[in-house]
């Protein structure tokens, strides 16, 4: 979906959610504009099909969590969250106990 969004870009432009203008505007077809407040739209779309309980913050660990569930390593986490330390995103090293399992049987693959 993120690469669809991307290619419809105008060109130049990094930012994937955008706000599609309608109408002409001095003449000219009014460009895109990316969201001036994110927030609104998210809380609005919540109201309109019945979520209640749910901040747009949520949507970042549901981000997380699933990247850790997959096997993605936390340090590859934590640099797509931004997160200036790992101290942050081993709050998210429990959902993949699997992982510890999966390297040690890589030093008793070693032998």
């Amino acid at each position: 979906m993120l690469s669809r969004l991307k290619r419809s870009c105008p060109k130049g432009e990094e930012r994937v959610f955008l706000h599609r203008q309608t109408g002409p505007k001095h003449g000219e077809p009014r460009k895109a504009k990316p969201f001036s407040r994110p927030h609104r739209a998210f809380y609005s779309a919540c109201d309109r099909a019945g979520i209640t309980d749910f901040r747009i913050h949520d949507t970042r660990h549901t981000f997380a969590s699933r990247l850790v569930m997959r096997g993605v390593p936390l340090l590859e986490v934590s640099k797509l969250l931004g997160h200036t330390s790992l101290r942050m995103t081993m709050r998210y090293a429990h959902l993949a106990p699997e992982a510890y399992d999966a390297a040690i049987a890589k030093l008793e693959a070693a032998d």
